[in-house]
């Protein structure tokens, strides 16, 4: 009978239709507002929402947001780690509040 082992630093990445990745992630929201979080009472929350690891995070994604929405478009493809994703979808629901 065929065991299967368990790796621990294995983790899958599934890989999104553009389309479907900007349903899940309304990335513009984030684009739109990143500034925002800059300054007095966005600041102050920026800091209490996300840990640094999480902003770290945020903020590679930002770099390709913003491409996207600004000058390639969103990519035909997306890979991006479950836990990314709805890291992503927390951060969108934060600029959109502030």
């Amino acid at each position: 009978m065929f065991q299967a082992k368990r790796v621990p630093d294995l983790e899958l990445t599934p890989v999104w239709s553009g389309t479907r990745f900007q349903e899940l992630v309304q990335y513009p929201v984030i684009v739109e507002s990143w500034s925002k979080k800059d300054f007095g009472r966005g600041k102050r929350v920026w800091a209490m929402a996300f840990t640094e690891r999480e902003q770290g995070v945020i903020e590679i994604w930002y770099a390709h947001f913003r491409r996207w929405h600004l000058s390639t478009g969103i990519p035909e493809r997306v890979r991006c780690k479950l836990c990314d994703i709805s890291l992503l979808q927390r951060a969108c629901s934060f600029f959109a509040r502030i």
